[in-house]
């Protein structure tokens, strides 16, 4: 044998049928085995009957009803009022984001007038732009005068 021989790879070819076939047989081979094993007749072929089942049965024991006041907690006003207090800054968190997308729409709509060359008619962003600016001045005052953080900590006070 040459040395040529051992560096060329070896390719074995399995004809399409056996590997199918393989599977079916061992399938086969195990359902019979679970078949057998499953089967309830003894050597004679008939089923065992089943093992007779006694019920017995006691007197009921009647319950007595028990009632007993529970104290609940009652949930202070301040982490109520810090609850609602964070729901208002959500919204207005909302309505800040609103406000900026639009804004940038604007921006984008400016920036594609500007690239036509139309440096003229920019009074509608200049107009836009101080309504923007009087909005989110209006949100910043709603965002300062909101008393979250002094309710949060009377909560975590309490």
């Amino acid at each position: 044998m040459s040395v040529e021989n051992f560096n060329t790879p070896v390719t074995r070819t399995t004809p399409r049928w056996v590997i199918p076939t393989a599977i079916g047989v061992v399938s086969l081979f195990i359902g019979v085995l679970i078949g057998a094993s499953g089967s309830s007749a003894d050597a004679s072929g008939v089923a065992t009957p089943a093992p007779a089942v006694t019920v017995t049965s006691k007197p009921v024991e009647t319950v007595k009803e028990v009632t007993k006041e529970v104290e609940v907690a009652k949930v202070p006003q301040a982490c109520l009022d810090a609850l609602n207090d964070a729901d208002a800054l959500q919204q207005i968190s909302g309505e800040m984001a609103n406000e900026v997308a639009t804004h940038l729409q604007a921006d984008g709509r400016l920036f594609n007038q500007f690239a036509e060359f139309d440096f003229e008619n920019t009074q509608w962003y200049l107009d836009g732009q101080n309504a923007f600016n009087a909005s989110i001045g209006s949100l910043t005052d709603r965002v300062t005068s909101n008393t979250y953080g002094t309710n949060a900590a009377a909560c975590r006070a309490a």
